[in-house]
Parts: C-alpha cells; structure tokens; sequence
C-alpha cells in the first residue's frame, strides 16, 4: 500500500531501496479480529440498570480501548463504557478419536451502550440524589446539629452519675 510517513525517513526523498524501517512496525488499525455478538446472554442486570448492555466474544489480546474503537468505527454503535472477563478454554475429550484437546482461550466483553435519552446516567445515581441541598436539610439528626445540644447537657466536671454499675448499691 501506498503509504506517505512524515519526516526523516529515506523513502520521502523518492528512493524505494531507503524506505523507512519503522513501516514494517506500523500496527494496523483493524487487524483479522473475529468479534461473536452473543444473542442471549443471561444478564440479571437490565431491569436495574435501565441501559442497554450488549456481551460480545472476543480475542483475549484485544484491549477494552481495542474493542469500544472497533465497535464505534465499524458499527457506529454508542459505546460508553466496556467490562471485559477472560475465560480458559475448556479441556475436551474427542469422541471419534479418543484424544483430549483444548478449546482455545476467549474474552467475553460487556459493552455499555447509550441509554434512550442519549446519555450516560451515573452509576451511583441515588447517591447523587441524597447529596443533594435539599435532600441534606432533609435529613433528621446530625450529628453538628445535635452535639451543641449534648454538650449544654452533659455533667459538671468530677461529678459521677447514679446508675447500677457505680458500686453504689
């Protein structure tokens, strides 16, 4: 492929034979990655999280950045954000020839997608709403409200209050 690298290099000049060393390095943006799209996967999560979250198999060398690139480019999905869990192939036994063989290692990737508004809603949402001014004043003791109040009633200094486990009795 015709391609043109900025600076220093020997190729930029015209002369083939002192192309760049460094091009054969070059990563490719897309390499032969086989992503799988599981149909139903068993998720417990989507009546709680209200976020539509899609699990996709994929090769245990590409990254979590690797995978919300190759989704958003190819497939113009709205990734937000991607959980990744790697997983052993198992060890099978062949029932024609009577060897065992390993079935090869995968990654199972959870993508997180835009919900309908079009946004991300935060994950401690509820949190967010009790941190709120309102929600504060909201709240019935605390305890700089209540310890001026504790301290206006608390005993004289030396003087030792009544009760069954002073050794009075």
């Amino acid at each position: 492929p015709n391609v043109e690298y900025a600076g220093g290099c020997g190729g930029d000049r015209g002369d083939p034979a002192a192309a760049c060393t460094h091009a054969r390095s070059m990563v490719q943006l897309f390499p032969n990655w086989v992503v799988r799209h599981v149909r139903r996967p068993n998720l417990k999560t989507a009546s709680w999280l209200k976020r539509p979250v899609e699990v996709f198999i994929v090769s245990p060398k590409m990254t979590k950045l690797d995978i919300k690139e190759y989704l958003r480019k190819l497939y113009n999905l709205p990734v937000t954000a991607v959980h990744t869990a790697n997983y052993l192939g198992k060890l099978k036994l062949s029932q024609t020839w009577g060897r065992r063989y390993k079935e090869p290692n995968y990654k199972k990737a959870y993508v997180y997608l835009a919900d309908e508004s079009g946004t991300q809603r935060p994950r401690y949402s509820r949190i967010e709403e009790q941190l709120t001014p309102e929600a504060i004043e909201a709240w019935p003791a605390k305890p700089s409200r209540v310890l001026p109040q504790l301290r206006k009633s608390d005993h004289p200094v030396g003087a030792k209050p009544a009760g069954p486990l002073d050794g009075s009795q």
